[in-house]
């Protein structure tokens, strides 16, 4: 809502910025999709979870003040600056970030977060790597909670933004 507050065209810009950041993840790390693809879980792995200029090019982000408009445009590099503020002030080391969980709204209540975190979490374990994401959705720390992440803080995105929540998940021994 906060990217794309249009209700009439954010489901088609939705769609292309979620296709650009499967790319991203394709490239810096690992995607997961349920069948038929109702959720994605997109992670960037250890070492490759800045994402730099060619990767943004690869994936086609340059086109969105083409296609957000350049409100859209502010508030994306607002939000993104944002985030990686925090995640450089976390100071993790090596870790898994979750860069998107995103379940279809038809699709929600039926375990599919879940399941499409579960994999990589498991990794993590057996990696002894932290996990991180961000969240803009309060009703979304619980669920991640139930997972083992624990807030480590809680920010505005600047120029009048949600509030979000950093989250980091210790690996289990």
């Amino acid at each position: 809502m906060y990217l794309l507050p249009n209700d009439r065209s954010r489901a088609a810009q939705s769609a292309w910025f979620f296709q650009a950041l499967i790319r991203v993840g394709l490239h810096l790390g690992q995607v997961h999709t349920t069948p038929p693809v109702g959720g994605a879980a997109i992670w960037l792995a250890p070492g490759k979870t800045d994402v730099n200029l060619w990767t943004t090019i690869r994936a086609g982000l340059p086109l969105v003040p083409l296609k957000f408009g350049l409100g859209g445009f502010r508030r994306t590099m607002n939000m993104l600056n944002s985030f990686e503020e925090s995640v450089h002030e976390a100071d993790l080391g090596r870790h898994w970030y979750l860069m998107l969980l995103g379940i279809d709204p038809q699709q929600q209540g039926r375990g599919l977060g879940g399941a499409l975190m579960l994999p990589m979490l498991d990794r993590a374990d057996s990696d002894n790597l932290p996990c991180y994401l961000e969240t803009c959705k309060k009703r979304n720390v619980a669920f991640y909670e139930r997972y083992g992440f624990r807030v480590i803080f809680e920010r505005h995105i600047p120029g009048g933004g949600p509030i979000y929540w950093g989250m980091v998940r210790q690996p289990k021994s």
